[in-house]
Parts: C-alpha cells; structure tokens; sequence
C-alpha cells in the first residue's frame, strides 16, 4: 500500500508521518507480499515477507516473519523469529519464540519456545520455555497438548509430561 503524499516507489520504505504500511498507530514496520501485515493496527519495528505473513497480527513489535503464511493468524505477539512457510501459522498470542522449519509450532499459544525442524513443536497447543529440535520432534499421539519447561530432540522425539 502506497500513502498518499509519496511520490515514488523509494518512499514506500521511508516515510516520516507514517510508517511504511501507512499505518497510524504504527512505525518501522515493513511488510512486502500479498496481505502480509494486512490487518496491523499497533506495533513497531515489524518485519514480515511472504504471502499472508502476518496477516491477521493486530498488535506485536519487534517480530521477523518469513515464509509464505508464517505467522498467518498470530493475532498478538513481540519478539518472534520465525522463519519457513506455515510456522506459527495456527498460534495463538505468543511472545519470545523462534521458529524454523516449515510448520514449525503451527498451532502453539505460548512464549520463550525454540522449535527446529519442519513440524517442530506442531503438536502442542500450550508451551512455555520449551525447545524442539529435529523434523516432527514434538509432533505425534504421544505429545501431550501442554508443556512447560522440556527439551525434546530428535526426529520424531515427543514429550509426554508437563
């Protein structure tokens, strides 16, 4: 979206009453594909790339969004790094997470995770100051759905206690 007032395609990345978005409340925020960052109403330093990254995030600062839908329906978050198509796709209100891998803790509410891996983390809902490492690790019938504090790693590893 290009702001009223810029004259060529080098304002969309600096402008000073509005930040690139041409959001009110917001600034420092750059977003580049389709619907990425579409729906932004509070927020600062915001970098999202992708198609659909970040869509639907209404509040969040300081996130890094890369991969095509990551962070897609994340409503509320500060702080994440994620990095692979559909990670954190899912997620709830989150803060503090890196995720990397495709689908990396795609449906996770939670904060201060580390996922990676593809599907790394994806079966927990509730996690907080967890790390998955290795491809599926945290993903199958035997994860428990909420976790605090556990280390899991290795392909297809998964956590059981809380």
């Amino acid at each position: 979206m290009v702001s009223s007032g810029l004259n060529n395609p080098a304002d969309i990345y600096y402008a000073t009453t509005l930040d690139t978005l041409g959001v009110p409340n917001a600034g420092n925020n750059t977003g580049v594909g389709d619907s990425t960052l579409r729906y932004l109403e509070t927020g600062t330093a915001n970098c999202a790339l992708g198609y659909t990254t970040a869509e639907n995030l209404k509040a969040g600062s300081h996130n890094t969004l890369l991969g095509a839908a990551a962070a897609k329906n994340l409503p509320q978050g500060d702080y994440n790094t994620v990095v692979g198509a559909h990670a954190m796709h899912l997620a709830g209100s989150s803060s503090d997470n890196v995720a990397v891998g495709a689908m990396a803790l795609q449906g996770v509410t939670g904060s201060s995770n580390v996922a990676v891996g593809m599907n790394a983390g994806a079966g927990a809902q509730s996690l907080s100051r967890s790390i998955f490492i290795g491809g599926t690790a945290g993903t199958g019938p035997s994860q428990a759905p909420s976790l605090d504090n556990v280390v899991v790693v290795g392909h297809g590893a998964t956590a059981s206690r809380s």
